[in-house]
């Protein structure tokens, strides 16, 4: 059985998928986000729906799929009932995820993104610890990456 895997941003999933030995889809909801409407670039607001497609989709094919960890993609996890991973750096590693973003060229808007919002990004995540019904979180620590954890992520029963 395939598993659903929400990582944070900065833990590795592009890397694996490019780079690991395991079946993985590295599902990037930018792709589905966004949609030009008379030449303008606008939210989708089928966003969630054909995102959450997608993902029931690149389940049948591959063995891990990573997926984003937006609020509303998590919530549209728990409402179609889809057990998943959240893999998320503990609050405490926010420079080292700057240095991160930083390092892999992301632009000065998404450098100014989480530098202002890390903290509440994470918290947003934890909070689900308690009330998620389909969630296993998975917190990394210091200098740990989704390619480090792996095998936990193997491991977690279906």
């Amino acid at each position: 059985m395939s598993k659903v895997v929400a990582g944070f941003p900065g833990t590795g999933k592009s890397y694996l998928t490019r780079n690991g030995e395991y079946n993985t889809c590295d599902s990037d909801s930018s792709k589905f986000s966004w949609i030009v409407k008379d030449g303008v670039k606008v939210r989708n607001p089928l966003f969630v729906v054909e995102y959450i497609q997608h993902i029931k989709d690149m389940l049948k094919v591959h063995d891990i799929v990573f997926v984003s960890t937006h609020k509303e993609v998590l919530d549209a996890l728990e409402t179609n009932k889809l057990h998943h991973i959240i893999v998320y750096p503990a609050v405490s590693l926010k420079s080292e995820y700057m240095e991160r973003y930083r390092r892999r060229g992301n632009d000065e808007s998404f450098l100014d993104l989480m530098e202002k919002n890390f903290e509440n990004f994470v918290a947003q995540i934890e909070a689900r610890e308690d009330t998620s019904e389909y969630a296993v979180m998975l917190k990394l620590l210091k200098d740990e990456t989704m390619e480090s954890v792996i095998s936990h992520i193997l491991a977690f029963p279906e």
